[in-house]
């Protein structure tokens, strides 16, 4: 069944084409939302066009003529701080072009924190009691060997924002086997460098925007 892109009405072709709450976007509108934003199911129509008039209001703005990066942190997702203007952005790996970067201030940032997962790298190694479970022959011989663990670290910053309420920043590219000492310990002490200057960062701005108030107060 054809169906058509809910915002620019083209085609949207079912082998590239996302599916949002009320319909679907074809690929080329979909390249036109921040590489930040996902879970599109839960999207309405309305709420993808906010979206994009907030790409077009962030593309025009005085943010991006102003942007001049002072520092740069980060392995895989980099964050890139301009600290004369007060602005922030997150440069990743999704896109070979990226033109139109979400450029945020430090006064939106509303709490940071770092959080850690991990995972089974030897997942085949326990068959589940009382379930038969099929076991690739190269991994059966090595079936009682203990579970080993890998770890992916993440900065997860909430946000006073109109399209965004929480952005998830990756630390590691790759995922780290716990037994990788050396790596375990950069990856974490990245983590925290950055989570570090974040709230360092959001701090400083509410505390300027704070003596400011203060003093138009005490002027007026």
């Amino acid at each position: 069944m054809k169906q058509n892109c809910v915002i620019c009405g083209d085609k949207a072709s079912i082998w590239t084409r996302t599916k949002i709450n009320d319909g679907f976007l074809c690929s080329s509108c979909v390249k036109k939302c921040s590489e930040h934003l996902n879970k599109f199911n839960t999207l309405s129509t309305d709420d993808i066009k906010s979206h994009l008039a907030y790409r077009k209001e962030n593309l025009e703005s005085e943010r991006m003529e102003k942007f001049s990066e002072t520092m740069s942190l980060g392995d895989y997702e980099i964050l890139k701080i301009d600290e004369n203007n007060g602005y922030w952005l997150l440069e990743t790996e999704k896109r070979l072009v990226h033109d139109n970067p979400d450029i945020f201030s430090f006064s939106q940032i509303k709490s940071v924190r770092m959080l850690s997962t991990k995972e089974c790298l030897n997942k085949y190694d326990k068959i589940n009691s009382g379930k038969k479970q099929r076991i690739p022959k190269r991994l059966r011989r090595k079936k009682n060997r203990s579970p080993v663990y890998g770890y992916w670290f993440y900065i997860v910053v909430t946000l006073d924002h109109p399209a965004f309420k929480e952005l998830r920043i990756r630390v590691n590219k790759y995922i780290i086997n716990e037994k990788n000492r050396i790596n375990y310990r950069q990856a974490l002490g990245t983590a925290v460098t950055i989570k570090n200057k974040l709230r360092e960062l959001a701090e400083k701005s509410l505390n300027t925007e704070a003596a400011e108030k203060k003093e138009v107060e005490n002027n007026g």
